[in-house]
């Protein structure tokens, strides 16, 4: 019996019960040279395995490396096995890494060029589009935001409130809903100056401004003929 034989048997990677049943046996009856040559009855009794099953095990074990028929018998034609731990296969060596440069040619200026990739068309900004203030791309063709009279102020009539519309649209001056709102309460606020909606609307067009403010009317009063606001209901 070995020791070292028996330890290698229960460390060896094995795949199944009978193979470690089958190779401990072996390993019980080692000798020092690591042979072994136990009868097939043997084994039979020692693993409680069938005849047929210990003949099919020797064979996985000898194809497995963990045994190596000598082709010398022992009294009555019993097979001499060496019994041992197969010898894992060398591990193969990495690749030489090739010796990179480690410094950078030196490329001349005359050499050196920029290119500048096409860009596609796709709607979206590019560098080369201006910003506005809001960082986003100005578009001179932008379309007039569509505004509702929903919220249209009291005394205010949709054909003056239109007609503050285009009036922003002729001088190309885009009109928020927001601003248009503000703008017709101002409109609706006239009567504190002796003025009507359409009055301030309309006095705000003839001047030429962007917005309607009732302290530029009023001061616009103070300039001109008294009965100016009697004329402005056209």
């Amino acid at each position: 019996m070995s020791i070292e034989a028996i330890k290698a048997a229960f460390n060896a990677p094995l795949k199944t019960s009978s193979q470690r049943l089958v190779l401990l046996a072996f390993a019980e009856h080692t000798n020092k040279a690591n042979e072994a040559y136990p009868a097939i009855k043997t084994l039979v009794r020692l693993t409680c395995l069938n005849r047929k099953t210990v003949i099919k095990t020797i064979a996985d074990l000898i194809e497995l490396g963990h045994l190596t028929d000598t082709k010398r018998t022992k009294g009555q034609g019993v097979k001499v096995y060496q019994v041992g731990v197969p010898k894992t296969a060398p591990v193969p060596e990495p690749a030489p890494v090739p010796n990179l440069p480690t410094t950078r040619p030196n490329i001349g200026d005359n050499q050196s060029q920029i290119y500048q990739l096409p860009v596609p068309k796709t709607g979206h900004r590019t560098n080369k589009e201006p910003l506005g203030t809001n960082k986003e791309p100005f578009n001179k063709g932008k379309s007039q935001q569509k505004i509702s009279f929903e919220h249209l102020p009291l005394g205010v009539n949709e054909t003056d409130a239109q007609a503050f519309i285009d009036h922003r649209k002729a001088l190309k001056a885009p009109l928020t809903q927001h601003a248009f709102n503000l703008s017709m309460k101002q409109a609706a606020q006239a009567a504190r100056i002796g003025l009507s909606p359409e009055q301030a609307i309309n006095e705000t067009i003839l001047a030429g401004w962007k917005g309607i403010n009732l302290d530029w009317l009023q001061k616009r009063a103070g300039s001109t003929d008294t009965n100016w606001h009697d004329n402005l209901g056209m």
